[in-house]
């Protein structure tokens, strides 16, 4: 494995366990959408990694990207349900 993908998933998993720690303890529901692509996101960048390259595939370049833009669309969910979460106190104090 490269240093970016060694970094790239360590920081990923310490923000789908904090993600975990919300959820079950903190009560806050709100973090399931944001998990659900964060934890695809994972498991495909981890499969890109050990995926055999045989004739010529592109498979272990797909499960990359598909892994990248998993915890892109999980960035884009985040910011829109805390923008959501942020208006919702705003109105309710």
């Amino acid at each position: 494995m490269n240093p970016f993908t060694i970094v790239f998933l360590s920081v990923s998993s310490l923000i789908f366990l904090f993600g975990l720690y919300a959820l079950f303890f903190k009560k806050k529901h709100y973090w399931i959408p944001i998990l659900l692509p964060h934890a695809l996101g994972i498991m495909m960048i981890l499969l890109g990694q050990t995926v055999q390259v045989s004739g010529g595939s592109f498979a272990d370049v797909m499960y990359t990207i598909l892994g990248v833009l998993a915890h892109l669309i999980a960035l884009v969910i985040g910011l829109i349900t805390v923008v959501l979460q942020h208006r919702k106190e705003k109105l309710s104090v």
